[in-house]
């Protein structure tokens, strides 16, 4: 592989590792703030016994969003999301 591209690839895998890190705190953020875990907001949700307020949607697209990564970054790797998760 040349070095430019090497290159580019570290910088790619660094930037998915800190956006992996930033929405593990913004999720943690609301689930403090909440008093509930991310599956219970969404079980509420969708039961329609919690509102989906604009902030509501925001934590629960940055769910699926670190779902979706840790997902592409689990099949790359070892197969594990659990290992996916720097």
């Amino acid at each position: 592989m040349p070095q430019q591209l090497e290159a580019t690839t570290d910088i790619a895998v660094g930037d998915v590792r800190a956006l992996r890190r930033n929405l593990r705190r913004r999720i943690s953020v609301y689930e403090r703030r909440y008093e509930m875990t991310t599956d219970t907001m969404r079980v509420c949700v969708r039961a329609g016994t919690f509102p989906e307020t604009a902030e509501i949607s925001q934590w629960l697209l940055a769910d699926a969003t670190l779902t979706h990564l840790e997902g592409a970054g689990a099949k790359s790797t070892t197969g594990s999301r659990s290992n996916a998760t720097s």
